[in-house]
């Protein structure tokens, strides 16, 4: 049983999860969305995170009274200041909508993106520039490697040669799928709730060094 801190604001909702394949994932945040009873609903995923201070732009943006909202999304790799530069992945997602339009408005794809699936009639689509931090692929190499060896064959894609490189000794090396010339410096810092979180992690995440021992997934 998990142990919510703040279960005022807090509401965990069960799903008997057997995913298979990517589009199973959308099924899920569904499950979620269904949940929700405000006005509007963000669609997080739990590799990703907000930067508190972009609290007031995003509460200012929802007075346009829009049914959906495009924000930016960065993708941290190789490390925790470096990420993709414009163009090298997806740039920008639809994860905020308002409740009322669901399900015409609905987790899609893979569940990185919200969509009018529906078309009961247009969407009014706005902009927040308030960015999502994905940091799926910045965690413990050895972490990494089991994520990769779970989720990569859902979208037909092999983890070797993709991350590992055997040659020279099992270790993760960032250049094989995108080179430095790919990245771009980030400096406009973490939530504060992913210091720790981060501090914990940041020289073994640069190194790609897998680490020996138990075994057992390490976040």
């Amino acid at each position: 049983e998990l142990t919510i801190k703040h279960p005022g604001k807090i509401k965990v909702v069960h799903y008997d999860w057997s995913a298979k394949h990517y589009t199973d994932i959308p099924l899920s945040t569904n499950v979620g969305i269904e949940a929700c009873t405000g006005d509007y609903y963000i669609n997080l995923q739990a590799d990703e995170a907000i930067h508190g201070k972009y609290l007031d732009t995003i509460v200012r943006a929802l007075s346009s009274g829009a049914d959906l909202y495009r924000t930016p999304i960065l993708h941290f790799w190789s490390s925790y200041s470096k990420i993709y530069k414009p163009g090298v992945f997806y740039d920008e997602v639809y994860r905020i909508a308002r409740r009322d339009r669901y399900p015409d408005i609905e987790s899609i794809w893979d569940g990185m993106t919200l969509g009018n699936v529906r078309n009961s009639k247009p969407s009014i689509i706005d902009n927040i520039d308030a960015k999502f931090l994905h940091y799926g692929y910045v965690r413990k190499p050895q972490a990494l490697i089991e994520k990769a060896t779970n989720m990569f064959p859902w979208w037909g894609n092999d983890m070797d040669p993709r991350l590992l490189d055997r040659s020279k000794g099992n270790v993760i090396d960032w250049e094989l799928t995108h080179p430095n010339t790919e990245l771009m410096d980030y400096h406009e810092g973490h939530p504060a709730v992913m210091q720790k979180w981060i501090d914990e992690r940041e020289k073994i995440v640069e190194s790609g060094e897998l680490e020996n021992g138990d075994g057992g997934i390490v976040t």
